[in-house]
């Protein structure tokens, strides 16, 4: 089985779950302030080809079970480690989005500009599943609230994701 069809078919398993885990439990931290997240490393590696090579390969990470991710924000990372965990985020589906008997709108999604920072997080670090997630969190947002698109969220997008994305 080639390496690329081995990694295909991992992500196409279920994820395993927090309490069948490794008990391998790796340090992320994150920004300039290296805020600290402890996460399975089963559950990295199911998720990311990205995560799967640093702690499985021959880098000082696997090693020492630690990275550092200076150019992602602790909001970003937060998002995604709730996702890794729950494999939903906030706003995916339309029932997360609710209205009060007055009209008013509350629910927990995040808005535009959020999901695609999480999205190009998704892309840089090689999470398939959430990209799909975030674009699928995108569509429920527009539809929901009627907006579209910014034009930094656009900006944001062509200056940060590669051309077929």
């Amino acid at each position: 089985m080639s390496p690329s069809s081995s990694s295909a078919s991992l992500l196409k398993q279920r994820p395993p779950r927090p309490s069948s885990a490794t008990h391998t439990i790796v340090t992320i931290e994150v920004g300039q302030e290296k805020k600290a997240h402890y996460i399975h490393e089963d559950l990295l590696a199911h998720c990311s080809g990205y995560f799967r090579a640093v702690f499985t390969g021959s880098f000082k990470e696997a090693e020492e079970k630690q990275l550092h991710l200076e150019d992602v924000t602790g909001e970003t990372f937060d998002v995604f480690v709730d996702w890794l965990y729950q494999r939903n985020l906030p706003g995916q589906k339309e029932s997360h989005y609710a209205e009060d008997k007055d009209g008013e709108e509350h629910g927990s999604f995040l808005d535009q500009h959020e999901i695609i920072k999480i999205h190009i997080f998704a892309d840089r670090y090689d999470i398939p599943d959430l990209q799909r997630d975030t674009i699928d969190t995108m569509f429920a947002y527009f539809k929901h609230t009627g907006k579209i698109p910014t034009a930094e969220t656009i900006k944001m997008a062509f200056e940060s994701l590669p051309d077929k994305s």
